[in-house]
């Protein structure tokens, strides 16, 4: 009996994709993979060849009306719309305001853990995750594990807050509305607190003890009210991304809250940029996780088929770049190589994690430069908390990589950094 050599085909290309992304994938592999959403049974490979066929480009698939699509052999207003969905989900997301709450002061702080708390039982404990300007990137609420059980974990909180890319955390359980003094339980829990997260790089900003309306913190001892009707300045996902991504769901036959999502992982850019491993974390299955990993993948796949401008145009490049990288979470290292007269020859990507942490070896930077033949370089890395601000880290890096590639005659030109919609470069 003849084997199908399509039998597991889709699971197969999903988890290849999990594995590496899609820098490895041909174009008509990359369409077809995010066909599997909209078409659940049939062999999505022909249209994917079609629309290419057609449109040329990975991009022009991706922005074509829904009525030239529909005039693919395969391509009905089920797939149509379906692409519309996904072009709208990844718009409204890399445009969207990532701006968040600041959360700096213990008043602001505070008020916020009471209106998180405020009909939870006893014990029940909240978790706010913070940037380094004290923006709120999210926050967690659990009312089924009391935080002096023996469920409770610091750990669970800190490998949250590394998962979501947090500079500071802080915590606050419910209490009696009296608030009586802290128990030798909460200090204990507190130092506990901080220890593990200290150890885990993640600042721990304060620990509070939450009433009805009242709150007192146990590092410093502070003490506060929230005011009967008091409006606090918290996330809530618009209206336009909720509906939005529950189109998307419903057109790719996944059963998800999507307001709930988003409230949770703090609004749509950062469920899309967000790692497997916080999907996982927050108890997604595979093939949810995989279409919103895949979301921006594609849409930055579309991107680095555009001409790369020269190593001369350093505002052109830079802008290419920044869409390059638009909705990328985990920072990732590249290098560009030019000919002699600036013109693009190969990207190589070099390291995955900060450019201390990634590994970069000069026996890497060297394959890449060899290979191309080029005689000119840029370097470029992203933030994704934002800060275009070199760091000691990024200036070191910089002086190795310029020293590997003059060993070879290949001028390191710039390295860029890279944030959420702008660019910076020195050397």
């Amino acid at each position: 009996m003849q084997t199908n050599p399509h039998v597991n085909h889709r699971t197969r290309l999903r988890e290849r994709f999990l594995r590496s992304g899609l820098s490895d994938f041909a174009a008509h592999n990359a369409l077809e993979l995010f066909l599997f959403y909209a078409v659940p049974r049939r062999d999505t490979n022909p249209i994917a060849h079609a629309l290419l066929a057609k449109f040329g480009t990975v991009e022009a698939v991706l922005t074509a009306p829904p009525e030239e699509l529909c005039r693919v052999a395969g391509v009905g207003m089920g797939i149509a719309h379906f692409f519309a969905a996904a072009s709208e989900v990844t718009r409204l997301a890399l445009s969207a305001d990532t701006s968040r709450p600041r959360l700096g002061d213990a008043d602001i702080l505070g008020r916020y853990f009471c209106e998180l708390l405020r009909d939870k039982e006893e014990g029940a404990y909240a978790t706010v995750l913070l940037d380094n300007d004290f923006g709120l990137i999210g926050h967690r609420v659990d009312g089924d594990c009391p935080i002096h059980s023996s469920r409770f974990s610091p750990a669970a909180i800190a490998g949250e807050a590394l998962l979501s890319h947090a500079a500071m955390c802080a915590v606050a359980h419910r209490h009696t509305d009296e608030l009586a003094l802290p128990s030798a339980e909460d200090l204990d829990t507190t130092r506990l607190l901080r220890d593990t997260l200290d150890a885990s790089g993640v600042k721990f900003v304060e620990h509070f003890l939450v009433g009805s309306y009242r709150y007192t913190t146990l590092l410093y001892r502070y003490s506060g009210r929230y005011e009967r009707g008091e409006e606090i300045s918290s996330f809530r996902p618009s209206p336009e991304e909720c509906t939005a991504l529950s189109a998307l769901f419903s057109l790719a036959g996944i059963r998800a809250d999507a307001t709930a999502l988003l409230t949770s992982y703090g609004g749509l850019y950062r469920l899309l940029t967000a790692s497997p491993a916080r999907h996982h974390h927050a108890g997604l299955d595979a093939r949810t996780a995989a279409l919103l990993s895949l979301l921006p993948a594609l849409f930055r796949y579309a991107a680095a088929e555009r001409p790369v401008p020269d190593a001369t145009e350093t505002e052109a490049l830079g802008t290419y770049l920044t869409a390059l990288y638009r909705g990328l979470g985990e920072e990732t290292v590249m290098l560009l190589f030019f000919d002699k007269g600036g013109r693009h020859l190969a990207t190589h990507t070099v390291g995955v994690g900060s450019v201390g942490e990634a590994g970069l070896s000069c026996r890497r930077i060297a394959e890449g430069a060899l290979f191309s033949g080029a005689r000119q370089a840029v370097l470029v890395h992203n933030h994704p908390l934002g800060s275009l601000a070199p760091s000691d880290e990024d200036r070191a890096a910089t002086r190795m990589v310029a020293t590997s590639l003059e060993g070879l005659g290949v001028t390191l030109l710039a390295h860029y950094i890279v944030a959420e919609k702008d660019f910076s470069s020195f050397l």
